[in-house]
């Protein structure tokens, strides 16, 4: 994802999130690049879509309980967010 972002960001910015949210690890990244066609969006996650890439990302992030979004306007750029589950041990244990 992070690649994907400066490879289509020529010019603005790239920038990397993470916070803790309803028990889960919340990481985007975020980009002020080409963003993505309304028509294209549903084919992202797709193996035969865009590429491997986030189709595996999609996978794994599944596989271990999360989920993973877009959110993007063409011509101002995507943000691409994972969530994943977390338990924070309490002290002494």
């Amino acid at each position: 994802m992070t690649n994907n972002a400066v490879k289509f960001t020529e010019a603005g910015k790239v920038r990397i999130e993470c916070k803790i949210e309803n028990d889960n690890l919340e990481v985007s990244i975020s980009d002020t690049g080409t963003g993505i066609k309304k028509e294209n969006m549903d084919m992202l996650f797709d193996a035969l879509g865009t590429g491997l890439g986030l189709h595996l990302c999609g996978k794994l992030v599944t596989l271990i309980g999360g989920r993973i979004w877009v959110e993007s306007e063409y011509g101002k750029g995507s943000r691409f967010t994972f969530a994943l589950p977390v338990r924070l041990k309490a002290r002494g244990t």
